[in-house]
């Protein structure tokens, strides 16, 4: 594979390194995508989190960013150009999760229609939650246990018997998406739902998010157009359909805008001085990249940028990590763990210093590269688990990082004619 002098690499292939991409594209760059599997956005639950401005702790990531409000809108602008479906709601909804619980999704909501508390207040007579025999994975009696809590009445229950078979197996998420992207399982789906409607006065139906995977916008409209109903989804629980989705509209946003996206991981590096000349892989046809630039957007835990084995370490250039102030050396590993779940955990909290240019930089806060930067969950400071922003933060801090690399670095023969989104 043929490289120019100098690339520029993002490193991982989540909604992080969607927000790198699409920034450098509007400005005439186009990177170069390396990633050993797929980004941990597989694990997306539905909803945009933005997280609040005002309240993120001192080592929040939007503190970093000279004007985050402005990189907000213009991320979110990027995450619509990139998916049509995207709606943006004025206050945040209280969206309904498989179990049946509340999540509080802040301004951006994927998907054309998120079952929330709010919307179903609108129509309570004409609202149905499925139930399907089935499924296991949707809750349908906690979901009118809450709605009942919330004093909402009206809401009927409805039996679907689609998936019922004569034996024990039980449908997955997985199962009934990828049944329904097939066209004969989807057009008896839609005779059994017309039946249902008939049957009972109902405008939206409450349901898991498993209207099929890249056909699903496609099959939201035909069940509007033909059975006369909306689809309101739940969040989906992990491994996630709405993630999938995601993933394929990244994937499919990258092959129309020309990006290389390369399958390999990073295994070393070449430096001068506080430069990264060039990147090395573990792919004989790509084996050195050429770098002008290189952007950390690896996630955490489950997209690999941080392992562990008897303390945390950063997995691709063994950056220093942080716990606020504190450099994660030996023996703090028992200290970022408490013993009740459902504490707001300081290992999800972990992650790479940055100066204000989105750099990673050492505990003298001095830069470790001066062509590295950082961004997504990898970056210290929030803890996407716990309410302090979720996909929004990481593909804005991409945004940032993005900016930044373009405001730093030499990219004289990287830009082409510009690609404005």
């Amino acid at each position: 594979m043929e490289f120019n002098q100098k690339e520029v690499v993002v490193i991982g292939n989540g909604i992080a390194a969607f927000g790198v991409v699409s920034k450098l594209l509007k400005h005439g760059v186009s990177p170069i995508v390396i990633s050993p599997a797929l980004g941990a956005t597989y694990m997306f639950s539905g909803g945009y989190d933005i997280g609040n401005i005002e309240s993120s702790g001192k080592y929040h990531p939007y503190k970093k960013m000279i004007n985050p409000d402005k990189t907000i809108q213009e991320t979110v602008q990027l995450l619509q150009n990139m998916d049509s479906s995207l709606r943006v709601s004025e206050k945040p909804l209280s969206v309904f999760t498989q179990y049946g619980g509340i999540k509080k999704t802040d301004i951006l909501s994927f998907s054309s229609k998120l079952a929330s508390i709010e919307s179903i207040k609108e129509q309570t007579d004409e609202v149905g939650v499925a139930y399907l025999e089935m499924f296991r994975n949707f809750y349908s009696d906690k979901i009118l246990l809450t709605l009942q809590k919330n004093e909402i009445k009206g809401v009927l229950p409805v039996e679907i018997h689609y998936l019922k078979r004569n034996h024990d197996a039980h449908f997955q998420n997985y199962d009934f998406a990828h049944l329904l992207e097939k066209k004969a399982a989807f057009e008896r789906f839609i005779t059994h739902l017309q039946k249902i409607v008939s049957q009972n006065r109902i405008k939206t139906l409450i349901f898991p998010p498993v209207l099929g995977v890249e056909s699903f916008e496609e099959n939201w409209s035909v069940i509007k157009k033909e059975v006369g109903i909306e689809i309101a989804e739940t969040l989906s629980l992990v491994p996630s359909i709405v993630g999938v989705r995601v993933q394929k509209k990244i994937a499919s946003f990258y092959k129309n805008s020309g990006v290389r996206v390369l399958s390999g991981k990073i295994i070393g590096y070449k430096k001068e001085n506080k430069k990264i000349i060039s990147l090395l892989t573990n792919k004989t046809e790509y084996s050195e990249i050429p770098i002008s630039a290189a952007i950390l957007a690896t996630g955490k835990y489950i997209g690999g940028g941080i392992d562990l084995d008897s303390n945390f370490f950063e997995s691709v250039f063994n950056l220093p990590l942080f716990y606020g102030d504190k450099k994660l050396d030996r023996g703090y590993y028992s200290q970022m763990f408490t013993e009740n779940y459902f504490d707001k955990q300081p290992a999800y909290s972990i992650g790479v210093k940055i100066n204000p240019m989105f750099q990673p930089i050492d505990s003298d806060y001095k830069i470790v590269f001066e062509n590295l930067f950082a961004a997504g969950n990898i970056i210290q400071g929030y803890n996407y688990l716990n309410g302090d922003g979720g996909m929004v933060v990481a593909a804005s801090t991409g945004v940032e990082a993005a900016s930044n690399i373009l405001n730093l670095i030499d990219l004289k023969g990287q830009k082409g004619e510009s690609n404005e989104l």
